[in-house]
């Protein structure tokens, strides 16, 4: 089952919760758990074979080559759990940051603009930490944040998932945040 995608269904049994069925997609397996993210019912990723969109039924490339290959070529095949997608409801953006060459961390941000299908990319001269999504709101402000990026990680990661954010936040090593 290793790289493919295995459809699982609820069993309704504390025995045996679920029940694995064959894999139904082999070869396209999601290379970094933490790539992938939904808007409505599209979902974003990085596949062993590149950036793909998947409707439910059907994937289609969205790096179509090139895009896949400088992706492909230069992440850190020891660091893959450290990619990170989000997707920029605002801007329709899918964003992917990756750790590049031997970065631990995420050093490249890869960005598809979906109404013109077309990529942007930059990059960083090292690691430059956590890559997560920030929730504005007329209550808190960017400002208002406490501690160092470190105490505040998880809390943005797990709310993470079930916000429209307003603001794309790049946590710096050294502590800072950068938007």
């Amino acid at each position: 089952k290793s790289n493919s995608i295995t459809k699982v269904t609820a069993t309704g049994s504390a025995l045996v919760p679920y029940q694995y069925d064959q894999s139904f997609i082999v070869g396209r397996g999601l290379a970094c758990p933490w790539s992938l993210v939904s808007r409505g019912t599209a979902h974003y990723g990085l596949f062993y074979d590149g950036v793909q969109r998947f409707t439910g039924s059907q994937f289609t490339s969205i790096g179509r080559g090139r895009v896949d290959r400088g992706i492909l070529d230069s992440i850190n095949q020891n660091a893959l759990a450290m990619a990170k997608g989000i997707f920029n409801f605002n801007s329709n953006e899918y964003w992917l940051g990756i750790p590049a060459g031997a970065n631990t961390s995420c050093s490249e941000v890869w960005v598809y603009y979906e109404p013109t299908d077309a990529w942007s990319y930059f990059t960083f001269g090292s690691n430059f930490g956590h890559f997560f999504e920030y929730s504005g709101s007329g209550s808190v402000t960017i400002d208002s944040l406490t501690g160092a990026i470190d105490d505040l990680t998880g809390s943005f990661d797990a709310a993470y998932f079930n916000t429209f954010a307003s603001s794309i936040l790049i946590g710096m090593l050294a502590g800072g945040i950068a938007e």
